[in-house]
């Protein structure tokens, strides 16, 4: 079994990285992924574009449903289109949650694995917007780089982390959702 996989490439993501650089204070409207005590995500920033119910421990790891942050897609007019692109491609049948994140420069991902229901139900794709050489992702004791315009499965049940030893912001969209299986996939489509 794979700890991920490259799907696609390609993608032009710059119209996107130009509504985030124009509305900056869009990020940490919603913070509660990263200030709980413990989390992986404190050294990041995040915008959801849909998401939890509710941020109780009980809707956000164990509730299935989903909501679009209204707010969010009209001033990101072009993240949503992405994902429905991206889902069209892959053959997704259900979407769940979709959040862009921020690594900040000179931070990581502490080593987690995603629990509940929630992360039982969906798979976990990243869109990487914003990427530096120094950026890697570690899933099962894997690491890799993902380049910017690329999709990138993983199974997010394995340990996984990130680090940014750069002096650059690493910004990605997490999407999740229901999609055949991934590993029968030997090479990314575009």
């Amino acid at each position: 079994m794979r700890p991920h996989l490259e799907l696609l490439r390609h993608l032009d993501v710059r119209p996107l990285v130009a509504q985030l650089e124009a509305n900056p204070g869009l990020w940490n409207r919603i913070a509660i992924r990263q200030s709980y005590p413990g989390s992986a995500h404190a050294q990041t920033k995040c915008i959801f574009i849909r998401g939890p119910l509710g941020f109780t421990p009980q809707l956000y790891f164990n509730d299935l449903g989903s909501v679009d942050y209204q707010f969010e897609q009209v001033t990101l007019h072009t993240a949503m289109p992405l994902v429905e692109y991206v889902c069209a491609m892959l053959g997704v049948t259900e979407l769940g949650r979709v959040l862009i994140v921020k690594l900040e420069a000179g931070g990581a991902v502490t080593p987690h694995i995603d629990e509940g229901l929630y992360a039982d139900h969906f798979s976990r794709l990243h869109i990487v917007l914003t990427t530096n050489e120094m950026c890697l992702n570690i899933t099962g004791g894997r690491p890799a780089h993902w380049k910017t315009g690329s999709v990138w499965w993983f199974n997010h049940k394995l340990e996984h982390s990130a680090h940014n030893h750069e002096y650059t912001d690493r910004i990605h969209m997490i999407v999740d959702v229901v999609m055949p299986d991934p590993q029968d996939s030997l090479s990314p489509q575009i």
